[in-house]
């Protein structure tokens, strides 16, 4: 999976997944990650309090849309 980019995976029989991380090496992809950790993660946190499931609803149809291949 390059740098930078989120994924979701399903089994649909039982199965085991493990996940290795790396720093990126690109500048503009460890920004971003930086972003990520330092202000965005701080963000969802309160918007979880703020709104509850409705937040992760809204994300969570947000990702299935960016995710469709046109």
């Amino acid at each position: 999976m390059p740098e930078g980019y989120w994924h979701y995976m399903k089994y649909k029989t039982p199965g085991f997944s493990m996940s290795l991380r790396a720093l990126a090496t690109n500048p503009k992809n460890l920004a971003k990650a930086a972003y990520n950790i330092f202000i965005m993660r701080h963000f969802d946190v309160l918007m979880r309090k703020l709104k509850g499931q409705q937040w992760i609803d809204w994300k969570n149809t947000k990702a299935v849309k960016g995710s469709v291949i046109k």
